[in-house]
């Protein structure tokens, strides 16, 4: 039994080198063979994508004993593809060569041929082969994703599923061709309108009211405002209710004011009993400050005055005749308001209006006052020299007097009188 079994052994062993040695030799019919099948066609891209432009490669084996030339022709129907390609085999080895192709959109086939071999192929049945029928992708959006598995098949934002309940064209970015794509457009199927501002349905381009405020947009180029936006200056109150529509700081019309009417002192009479002490004493302390700030001006006020007309007596009797018109003022303003000390607070801007004048004109009178000064002594000076000028010119013209006798002194005299009474005698 066991010699039954290292029999079997041996044969088998013994057929399997047989058949591995005498395998060259079957090749060995054929001496120049080169050889192709249908599966030694293949592409760069596992996936091919109409419009794409891919390689079709394929390998060529030399199943001969010798080294053989030859080139390969690849064709769609009988279109050639490319160039034919030049092929150098060594023997049981093989070689690969390409083509660029540009994928179509119908389904196709590739063929390949071996031709012009060197020296003669003594094999031609295994010298061209043909793949199977490709069917190629679609990539409408060309983001490199199929339309077989892309969501969103021409890259408009909406979904096909979502193009699938609308007018729109899930494989056309901009269905109207109004250049703005489906997404962004209000009206992806009305070529004449793209936008809504206000959501009213009604395009912009139809629409006399945009941003729906009330205002029409003529009216709104008229005003200055911007038609899409019913806020312009975004303060929180729509342009026609808004009394300044293009400043966000105010929006309600200023009521206007008597410049006349000094700001109103809170009434004590209708204070409640039970705070009056309180609210008193706090009113009066107001009324005294006021008072006081009251006091204050007038003294500052009365020393500007004295000040101004301390140089000269004269001066201050003027600029007090041309400041009597300003006091009578200030007193046909108290008549008016009827109130004399508040009229006086800081906040009272009809004050330091009145305070700003006063200050101009007695800046202005004692100018005037100057000024008339040195022109009164610019006379004087003027006629002290005219009369200088007139004396010099009489000297000029008067002739020259002789010299009166000197005058001798009294005692001198005296004693010529005693020399003379004494000649006498």
């Amino acid at each position: 039994m066991f010699k039954r079994i290292k029999t079997l052994i041996i044969l088998a062993l013994s057929l399997i080198l047989f058949i591995f040695v005498c395998s060259p030799a079957q090749s060995a019919d054929y001496d120049y063979d080169l050889a192709i099948g249908p599966t030694d066609i293949y592409f760069s891209e596992e996936i091919l994508i109409t419009g794409e432009q891919v390689r079709i490669y394929a390998k060529v084996h030399n199943v001969g004993n010798y080294d053989m030339l030859g080139y390969v022709s690849f064709f769609r129907g009988i279109e050639l593809i490319g160039n034919s390609q030049v092929v150098s085999v060594l023997p049981n080895s093989s070689d690969d060569v390409f083509v660029d192709f540009t994928v179509p959109e119908d389904s196709f086939n590739i063929q390949a041929k071996i031709q012009g071999t060197d020296p003669q192929d003594q094999n031609t049945g295994n010298n061209e082969t043909q793949t199977a029928l490709f069917y190629p992708e679609v990539d409408t959006d060309g983001d490199g994703i199929v339309d077989s598995i892309d969501e969103d098949d021409d890259n408009d934002g909406l979904t096909d599923s979502q193009e699938a309940g609308m007018c729109t064209d899930p494989l056309d970015a901009d269905t109207d061709n109004d250049g703005v794509n489906d997404n962004n457009d209000n009206f992806p199927c009305d070529p004449a309108e793209t936008l809504d501002t206000d959501g009213d349905g009604i395009g912009d381009n139809a629409d006399v009211d945009d941003d729906n405020d009330g205002w029409s947009d003529s009216q709104e180029l008229t005003a200055g405002t911007d038609p899409l936006r019913k806020d312009t200056d975004g303060d929180g109150v729509n342009d026609p209710q808004d009394a300044y529509p293009l400043d966000p700081d105010k929006w309600e019309e200023e009521a206007p004011q008597n410049i006349f009417q000094p700001p109103q002192l809170p009434s004590l009479s209708n204070q409640n009993t039970n705070q009056a002490t309180g609210e008193t004493t706090a009113n009066q302390n107001v009324n005294q400050g006021d008072s006081e700030n009251t006091s204050q001006i007038i003294q500052i006020l009365d020393d500007i005055e004295m000040k101004l007309g301390s140089s000269n007596q004269s001066d201050e009797l003027a600029a007090q005749d041309k400041i009597q018109p300003l006091n009578k003022l200030g007193e046909t303003i108290e008549k008016v308001t009827g109130v004399s000390g508040p009229f006086f607070r800081l906040n009272n801007w009809f004050f330091w209006l009145i305070l700003a004048i006063f200050i101009v004109l007695i800046t202005i009178a004692v100018i005037l006052i100057i000024n008339k000064k040195r022109a009164g002594s610019g006379l004087k000076m003027d006629s002290l020299k005219s009369k200088t000028s007139k004396k010099v010119e009489i000297q000029k013209i008067t002739p020259s007097q002789p010299s009166a006798k000197p005058k001798l002194p009294p005692n001198v005299v005296n004693l010529k009188e005693i020399m003379k009474k004494k000649n006498k005698q």
